[in-house]
């Protein structure tokens, strides 16, 4: 609710006004600018950029006036926005959903804290994240593509912006359940297309002592479809092991319909055979300590189940054992990045040295 002061005191008056009260005319008015731009130059490329500036502005709102609604969507969304390229770029840079969404997420947060008249700096990592945040910044004069670091930049404040939204607006069980439950099903586009890629061979290619047709969905690479399903697998594996094996053990009903596992079982194994599809060694090792600190921590099945598990995998599916041996040859780019982490080691410790 916005508050308008009209007049001077002793006479002024208070209108207030609510948001929504202004999707009407606003909408009206968007309609009529569209048709007579149309009308006057007949230009697709001009459609275009109206229903993407109407579009921007949708979003923009949704953040101000329904936050909540736009977080579940981007939570849902967010890792198939990455892979995909707009029909235009920015002085070279390409440009995506996720980061055109991001940086007018941020725009929306803002006028949202303005709205609500709460401070940007209210969250306890404020401090060391502007601090992370001005390295950055201030190379960016030293930059030898400065669109390419803007773009970073965009994307590490609109990290703050999301995380200060989700703080301001997430508050009771039930929204951090929906927003449990749209983290656990957003691997469920991922799946389906990374199938397709399997199966239709459409994956990112490489040869490392054989052909890999390693899937990606649409999270711009496998590197980024594998490390976040090394995210999202334990956090759906300890709803899955801690939820009853019938709906009718807890008395609960709203936790006899939160999640089941026989809705469960089909997405965690969704999620590690497109994972193992991805072929990417180092996130299925880091899925590995993850589960098994998992049952050191809470469930103690996993240590016998995850070790006996790996152990069949390898069996059963040589293109993952091949790819793991491939590991241990001098010419792997393990040794290859050992070797540059190893120089610019070196080579820091020279510049010191002699400083």
């Amino acid at each position: 609710m916005f508050h308008i002061q009209v007049g001077r005191p002793p006479f002024n008056r208070t209108i207030q006004l609510h948001p929504a009260w202004l999707l009407g005319p606003l909408g009206l008015a968007g309609c009529l600018a569209v048709g007579l731009a149309m009308g006057r130059y007949q230009s697709l490329t001009l459609a275009v950029l109206m229903v993407g500036a109407g579009l921007a502005a949708f979003w923009v709102g949704l953040v101000m006036i329904r936050p909540e609604w736009a977080l579940l969507f981007y939570t849902f969304a967010a890792v198939n926005l990455n892979g995909v390229d707009l029909p235009f770029s920015l002085a070279g840079v390409r440009l995506s959903p996720d980061v055109v969404l991001t940086a007018l997420m941020t725009v929306g947060v803002l006028l949202r804290a303005l709205q609500t008249r709460s401070s940007l700096t209210k969250l306890p990592i404020s401090a060391p994240y502007l601090v992370f945040l001005a390295v950055p910044i201030v190379t960016l004069f030293w930059s030898p593509v400065p669109m390419q670091s803007v773009k970073g930049v965009l994307r590490f404040v609109g990290y703050y912006a999301l995380i200060w939204l989700i703080v301001d607006v997430i508050r009771t069980r039930q929204q951090v359940m929906r927003m449990v439950t749209a983290l656990i099903l957003s691997p469920v586009i991922p799946i389906l297309i990374g199938f397709y890629q399997a199966f239709s061979g459409g994956g990112q290619t490489i040869w490392a002592g054989a052909v890999y047709n390693r899937i990606y969905g649409l999270a711009g690479g496998p590197f980024t479809l594998a490390f976040y399903l090394v995210l999202m697998i334990p956090l759906a594996m300890v709803f899955f092991l801690a939820a009853p094996a019938r709906a009718t053990d807890v008395a609960d009903p709203a936790a006899q319909r939160a999640f089941k596992r026989s809705h469960l079982f089909p997405l965690l194994a969704g999620c590690m055979a497109t994972l193992l599809l991805t072929f990417i060694r180092g996130s299925w090792i880091a899925l590995m300590g993850a589960l098994v600190l998992l049952g050191a921590v809470r469930f103690r099945r996993l240590l016998i189940t995850v070790p006996a598990a790996v152990v069949v995998l390898l069996w059963a599916y040589a293109p993952a054992q091949s790819r793991l041996i491939q590991t241990l040859d001098p010419n792997s780019t393990l040794f290859g990045r050992l070797t540059m982490w190893r120089f610019a080691w070196v080579s820091c410790m020279k510049r010191w040295y002699w400083a």
